[in-house]
């Protein structure tokens, strides 16, 4: 057997749908909840500014006029709902994408890692068939029910998930962060948080983030994918990520982090808190080269 169907028959075994479907569940919620969290800052950001600081080659996108932002903010909050409840999964989800990277390339001047992150991972749900249990269209349309899906669909968040963590790490290698900086000053300013403050000020606290930090982004997407290092890296990336909500202002960040944590899981280890769905047995489509090949290029870009 060549080394291209090896991989093929790896991508494309059948797996539970079950972590799947969870995360697709989170990833909608927290990407509505996103929509929330924007809505107070919308004038200020998009609609006050005489000018917009425009990404290399997106010159064209163009702010919508007067309040219309508002309609845009609207309509991309009803397609994460819909993303979560599995409901016109396929268009709600590429909306969802296209409506977040609309905004993303608004102003480059509000950049943040993790809404490029949440356009990429919104791009990836779009090919995924995580509407095949636990969603509104999988009642609708019996055809497309299925406890399984192709373990490529999986495999690709994993992958997308594990990149953010290990580059991460890698961009932690450099002698700033390595003597503390610039931790020992941010955490300077929280020495009067309840509980935590007093530690967070002390000489070596700086030193332990930044290296725990480090560490764990290097290492844990592959502690996270051994079934027997699994359950502590869960305990680091809970600690690591509740930490940073607590003390540091990220956002969805943490959260959308420990939602993706569950698609490490093996498939299979949601199904049984799952309560009984209408089923039918689908043939999964064969290995496709194609497929193979546009994963391929994706995880290579």
């Amino acid at each position: 057997m060549s080394t291209l169907s090896k991989i093929e028959n790896f991508l494309f075994k059948p797996v539970s749908a079950s972590t799947l479907v969870v995360f697709r569940f989170f990833f909608g919620s927290i990407m509505l909840w996103e929509v929330f969290r924007y809505w107070p800052r919308i004038k200020r950001y998009y609609i006050d500014p005489d000018f917009l600081f425009k990404y290399d080659f997106f010159h064209w996108v163009k702010a919508l006029p007067g309040d219309w932002i508002y309609a845009h903010f609207v309509l991309t909050g009803i397609a994460a709902a819909c993303v979560a409840l599995g409901l016109f999964y396929r268009v709600a989800a590429t909306f969802l994408f296209l409506g977040f990277s609309y905004i993303f390339l608004l102003e480059q001047a509000n950049y943040l890692n993790h809404i490029y992150f949440v356009n990429l991972v919104a791009f990836l749900m779009i090919f995924v068939n995580a509407n095949c249990c636990y969603s509104l269209d999988s009642l609708f349309v019996p055809s497309i029910r299925s406890s399984i899906v192709p373990r490529w669909n999986v495999a690709i968040l994993q992958f997308q998930i594990g990149a953010v963590y290990f580059f991460g790490g890698v961009a932690k290698i450099n002698w700033d962060w390595i003597s503390g900086e610039p931790l020992r000053n941010w955490l300077a300013k929280r020495g009067d948080y309840e509980y935590i403050g007093p530690y967070l000020t002390q000489w070596w606290s700086p030193y332990f983030f930044s290296w725990s930090g480090l560490l764990l982004d290097l290492f844990v997407p592959f502690l996270l994918l051994w079934k027997r290092t699994r359950l502590l890296a869960v305990a680091g990336v809970l600690t690591f990520h509740l930490l940073n909500s607590q003390i540091f202002t990220i956002g969805i960040f943490p959260w959308m982090m420990l939602a993706a944590t569950l698609i490490f899981f093996e498939p299979d280890a949601l199904k049984k808190y799952l309560p009984k769905w209408p089923g039918t047995a689908q043939v999964l489509p064969s290995p496709s080269s194609l497929v193979t090949f546009s994963l391929g290029i994706y995880c290579l870009i």
